[in-house]
This record gives structure tokens, C-alpha cells and sequence, in this order.
């Protein structure tokens, strides 16, 4: 569908010229071009910014199931007798970005939310949210919403006109464009996640981490491995006694309990074992 192709071009020009779809009352009728389903709003505006056609939108909200119309103007002289709320296409007057959670709607996968801090250092949702388990969501530049790492090393700060996740760790170190985040509690009853895949780590026995409990690998002389979800690359875990994985919002969580209260979005997760075996033994080696 040619409104799909375009919308990888339109990211990319986003940054470039600013449009804006305000809430209009009108009784003057438009042709639908196409219906597509959306998780959000913002994804409307992707798709009508990729045609040439739109100028505007109806927005139907129905939870994983919501959907829009792309509308182009009809030029019959005729009116409608019931007036419609429609999001007209603006590309002049548009309004600065200031509230980080203005645009983040109705997510169906969470329970309650608080905007997100934005600052230029700083953490995007604080220990103490995050000590209690809040997770960071947001709302992509193209619409989609997305579970991310949240800890001292992410952050919120402007982006052009909209705002930019940094996650600043040197062996995950991401970012990406949103138009709104928050802080959110959320479990894994509305959005579960996936099975967690076994981490396969070559050379090494590895065993299913347990989840929903302190300690993902609680036999002895293992270590806790996981791969991080935005960046694709695996760390080991240190102090495995204070984590703790969790799904949430169909993500899957590595929640430090410690010092930090870090929540790290993973993809896999394995207890390698540690201790030497016959095959790696020295004696073994020189044989």
C-alpha cells in the first residue's frame, strides 16, 4: 500500500517541516482514502503526512484495536447534518512541544502513569518510581509505542520539536526520537509477553533463568546472563542476587533491586555455568 511505503520518508522529513493535526468541528464532508490500524494517533499523522491527498484524519479508539481514516477534501457543495470531530492537517501555527505526556492517549497495556522528567542529564523516571517497579513508555516519532530501559543513564531531553530517549551506557548506548513518554506501572495480565527465549551462549551449558523471583539463577557457580532489547548485545550480571525478571506491558524486565533500581528491557536470558568442567580443565587442555 503506497501510504505504507511513503512512511519511512516521511521520518526522515519530520524533522524538516512541522505539521499539526488539531481537533476540528465541521459538517463539511471528505472522500476516505484509506483505513488503517494504529496504536496511537501519532501513527495517523505518519500516515497522512506520507500522502499527498490527506488532510486530515478521524481517529477511532478502541484499545490494541484502534484505527483512523484518511480523509481528502470532496468538493461537492454539500454539508454534512451532523458535525464531526476530525484532526485537520495544519502546517502553519503549530504549537511548541511542552508536556511530555500530552500526546502519549489511552495505552491499553499499562495501569497508571506519570509524565516522564525531561532534562538534559538526569534520569527519565526517578529511583524511587522506579524502586516501585515503573516502567518507561513511550510514543515513537512514527507512532508506536515502546517499552525502554529506564535507569541513571537514560534520560529525556529536546530533539527539534519533539524529544529525544537516550540510553547513555557505553554497551547499550541507543536513542531515539518520541513525542511522548511516562512513567508507568503496568503487569503482564493486559499485554503478556512472549515466551523468554534461552540465552544460547557457545561453549557454555546454559539453564532457563527463572523468573518472577529474586535471583533468576539460584543454582550455585552460575551466572545470570541477558541481552539488551534495543541494542541486541549481551552483558552478564554481576549481582544476580538483587535482580529480578518481570514482564510488563509485553516487555520483558530485568528489575535491579540494589542500589540503582534499574529496569532493563531484554529480548533472552540464561544461567551459564561457571564451573570448570572435564572438557575445560587444564589437564584436559594439554591432553
Amino acid at each position: 500500500m503506497l501510504i505504507l511505503l511513503l512512511v519511512s520518508g516521511v521520518m526522515f522529513q519530520a524533522t524538516q517541516a512541522r505539521t499539526c493535526y488539531p481537533l476540528t468541528n465541521t459538517s463539511k464532508p471528505y472522500h476516505v482514502l484509506d483505513k488503517t490500524s494504529v496504536q496511537t494517533p501519532r501513527r495517523c499523522e505518519v500516515f497522512c503526512d506520507a500522502n499527498a491527498k490527506c488532510v486530515g484524519f478521524s481517529y477511532q479508539e478502541a484499545g490494541l484495536n484502534s484505527s483512523c481514516a484518511l480523509l481528502s477534501p470532496n468538493n461537492a457543495n454539500e454539508i454534512c447534518t451532523k458535525p464531526t470531530t476530525i484532526f485537520l492537517k495544519q502546517t502553519e501555527r503549530c504549537p511548541d512541544r511542552t508536556d511530555l505526556a500530552a500526546e502519549y492517549g489511552n495505552d491499553p497495556c499499562i495501569d497508571t502513569f506519570v509524565p516522564a522528567k525531561v532534562a538534559t542529564v538526569g534520569y527519565a523516571c526517578t529511583q524511587d518510581l522506579r524502586s516501585k517497579k515503573y516502567i518507561l513508555r513511550v510514543v515513537t516519532a512514527d507512532g508506536l509505542r515502546k517499552s525502554m530501559t529506564s535507569a541513571d543513564y537514560t534520560f529525556m531531553n529536546q530533539s527539534g520539536d519533539m524529544w529525544a530517549y537516550n540510553n547513555t551506557m557505553f554497551f547499550t548506548k541507543y536513542s531515539e526520537d518520541v513525542v511522548a513518554a511516562v512513567c508507568a506501572t503496568a503487569g503482564a495480565t493486559k499485554c503478556p509477553c512472549a515466551p523468554l527465549p534461552l540465552l544460547p551462549i557457545e561453549g557454555k551449558q546454559t539453564y532457563a533463568a527463572v523468573i518472577n523471583q529474586m535471583n533468576p539463577c539460584p543454582m550455585a557457580k552460575t551466572m545470570l546472563e541477558v541481552t539488551n532489547a534495543h541494542k541486541g548485545s549481551s552483558t552478564s550480571v554481576q549481582e544476580k542476587q538483587n535482580e529480578m525478571i518481570v514482564c510488563k506491558a509485553g516487555m520483558w524486565y530485568l528489575w535491579n533491586s540494589g542500589t540503582y533500581k534499574e529496569l532493563n528491557a531484554i529480548t533472552a536470558a540464561g544461567c551459564r555455568n561457571t564451573a570448570i568442567t572435564i572438557a575445560d580443565s587444564p589437564s584436559r587442555i594439554l591432553a
